[in-house]
This record gives structure tokens, C-alpha cells and sequence, in this order.
């Protein structure tokens, strides 16, 4: 048996619209479940859920990693067709500045959005 733990890094709730539909409190279960001793919590373009897991997280003994998954989009320079390419990035904070830092772009994406959707 393998006594290293497993903890998912990308995990999605249902803050992330038609991504994903698990409740924050259904992903603490789970995780406490399959004695996960932290989870991280990525969902697509918000942190909308974060305050939420953090504290339900706590409470339960699991570690919260805070997080979000971001799109970039990117110019192609070569393609003929001058089309836009969607990336996604996952960001995990370290740390309060990270937080804060994590806050700033999520913020960013949404306000300066060119493509009609969230985007950095």
C-alpha cells in the first residue's frame, strides 16, 4: 500500500459554470472521504467559491490550496488566419500575496475582457 497521500490540484465546483456541478460542501466530503489531507480548489476564470472552501476546508481538517484556472488568449503572429487560440493556465497561491495577487487578475480578466469572456 502506498502511504504517500494523493491531493488533486485541479479541482472544479459548481462556480464553474457548465464545468463542473459538485457544491463546495459535497468536494470537503469527498475529500475527507478519501482521507485527502488538502485539495486545491481551480475554478475556470473566478474565485467566486474560495472564501467558502477555505472555511469549510478548515473546519474539517483539510487543507485548502486556493487557486484559479485562467484563460489566455494568444495572437498567433504565423497563422494566416490571424485566429485567436484559447490557452488555459491553472495559478495556485503560495501564499497571502498570492491570494492577493490571484484576486488582482481574476478581477483583471473580467473587467478588461476583449472576447466576450473572461480572459488575461
Amino acid at each position: 500500500m502506498n502511504d504517500k497521500p494523493f491531493i488533486h490540484l485541479r479541482t472544479q465546483s459548481s462556480y464553474s459554470l457548465s464545468e463542473s456541478a459538485i457544491k463546495i460542501d459535497k468536494l470537503v466530503e469527498m475529500t475527507k472521504d478519501f482521507n485527502m489531507p488538502a485539495v486545491a480548489l481551480t475554478d475556470n476564470n473566478n474565485m467566486f467559491g474560495a472564501l467558502e472552501f477555505s472555511i469549510k476546508s478548515s473546519n474539517k481538517g483539510i487543507q485548502p490550496i486556493i487557486g484559479t484556472t485562467i484563460n489566455l488568449f494568444i495572437n498567433d503572429l504565423h497563422n494566416i488566419n490571424n485566429n485567436i487560440n484559447i490557452n488555459q493556465v491553472t495559478l495556485l497561491a503560495k501564499n497571502q500575496i498570492g491570494y492577493t495577487n490571484l484576486l488582482h487578475l481574476s478581477s483583471k480578466s473580467h473587467i478588461e475582457n476583449s472576447h466576450n469572456m473572461p480572459d488575461t
